[in-house]
């Protein structure tokens, strides 16, 4: 049996107070229900929540009261979230080493499955949170692997990509002429590569 999402729970989105009560409440509603995957979900998810809102100790709480959960449901997808996010909360708790250690296990895992743009948006930030705990040098080494593996990720759907989307510095209507100035190759890509090429103004 499931339960109802958190959303269905009446919070006001960017309210943080209704928004911890709402999963709160539908923590509790999945756990009566004996939900297991949604108790899970709403524990990885409110994990981050509490990330987000700068509480670890809390989002600590959470995530590691999930992830036993997804690991007795086999759900390897919440099993990386929660990883991940005890690993974020331990990074930002200034147990850099270990918190390196669960992040390190939650992209094992997400490579393994083939995720590498899961495991791109964790480097980033894993480089967040190293850099905001003071690990300057994991940070930037975090950082330079999710910029190395974005590009790799982000060069295959332009070689692929039909359409490419652009914004452009100055257009002239008349001759269908557009100056675009950058710092990346990222615009040469989308203006060259695709067969059709849209530009935003």
């Amino acid at each position: 049996p499931g339960c109802a999402a958190a959303d269905d729970y009446g919070h006001d989105l960017g309210d943080p107070q209704g928004e911890r009560r709402s999963f709160d409440l539908a923590i509790l509603n999945a756990r009566r229900a004996g939900a297991k995957a949604d108790e899970a979900l709403f524990l990885a998810n409110m994990a981050d929540f509490y990330l987000k809102s700068g509480d670890f100790k809390t989002a600590l709480v959470h995530a590691e009261r999930a992830l036993p959960l997804t690991r007795e449901l086999k759900d390897t997808n919440s099993e990386t979230v929660a990883l991940s996010n005890i690993g974020l909360a331990h990074i930002s708790l200034r147990h850099i080493e270990l918190g390196k250690r669960y992040v390190a296990e939650a992209m094992a895992m997400d490579e393994r499955r083939g995720s590498m743009g899961y495991v791109a948006d964790l480097l980033k930030e894993l480089g967040d949170h190293l850099e905001k705990a003071g690990d300057l040098p994991g940070a930037v080494a975090a950082y330079h692997r999710h910029r190395t593996l974005a590009r790799g990720i982000l060069r295959e759907h332009y070689l692929t990509a039909d359409m490419g989307i652009s914004g452009s510095n100055f257009v002239i209507a008349e001759t269908g002429t557009t100056l675009t100035v950058t710092n990346e190759g990222n615009a040469d890509m989308v203006t060259t590569i695709p067969r059709i090429h849209v530009v935003i103004t």
